[in-house]
């Protein structure tokens, strides 16, 4: 099996209303291994805190899935290098802390 691990950006602080970002990040210590076609992660966040705003992309053959705080995304296709595999956006709704992390 080749080894992966999944990482996400740093923690933010953003007012109500404004947008946030979170870069998710593939990367592999294994000698040789510099990209990959796929993944299929699970991401929980606080849904009275926070408006998921990334959505499925048939282009990019990505699929998003949330259900009230549990976002499952999915995306096959061409190597990609590794790297930022994708970015959850959201937008605060209102001031409270919610931090969204892999289950």
């Amino acid at each position: 099996a080749t080894g992966f691990t999944v990482s996400m950006g740093a923690d933010q602080q953003v007012a109500a209303g404004q947008q946030v970002r979170i870069p998710v990040t593939v990367a592999s210590g294994e000698k040789g291994i510099t990209g990959f076609n796929a993944y299929d992660m699970t991401f929980t966040y606080d849904p009275a805190a926070l408006t998921l705003n990334t959505t499925s992309d048939s282009a990019a053959n990505l699929t998003v899935e949330d259900s009230n705080g549990t976002v499952r995304v999915r995306r096959y296709g061409n190597t990609v290098a590794l790297g930022e595999a994708l970015a959850l956006e959201f937008t605060a709704k209102k001031a409270t802390s919610s931090t969204p992390t892999p289950p």
